[in-house]
């Protein structure tokens, strides 16, 4: 028996060293055949990466700052976006708290749960 790779391919040779039948023989061909198609097809999706990422670090090196399009990018970005939408959210409801304070002064000076401070609402004890 002789062993080749690091798969344990084994072709059957007895003590008797008798010849592979040919039905052992088409076995151990389609499965070279198929780690060879698995090799060939995993070659090619690594020359397609390989090719993504080189037009991707010409595109950074001739200076267009869109072509970075890594997933830490992304995110950056989207939290950044995210942060100042909810800034101009948290300025828009500082307004609005200040016009329902003013509306309160207005109907009721002497009102206990108001506050100047927004935010701080007085407990009414």
């Amino acid at each position: 028996m002789t062993t080749s790779g690091s798969k344990k391919e084994v072709t059957l040779v007895d003590s008797k060293n008798r010849e592979p039948t040919i039905e052992e023989l088409r076995r151990e061909l389609d499965a070279e055949q198929k780690s060879k198609d698995t090799v060939e097809w995993s070659n090619l999706e690594l020359e397609r990466s390989v090719r993504a990422m080189e037009a991707n670090v010409i595109a950074l090196e001739s200076g267009n700052a869109d072509a970075d399009d890594s997933e830490a990018k992304r995110k950056y970005d989207n939290q950044k976006q995210l942060n100042a939408q909810l800034q101009e959210q948290k300025r828009w409801l500082e307004h609005e708290l200040e016009q329902v304070i003013f509306v309160e002064k207005e109907l009721d000076p002497s009102s206990k749960y108001i506050s100047t401070n927004l935010g701080e609402a007085q407990d009414p004890e």
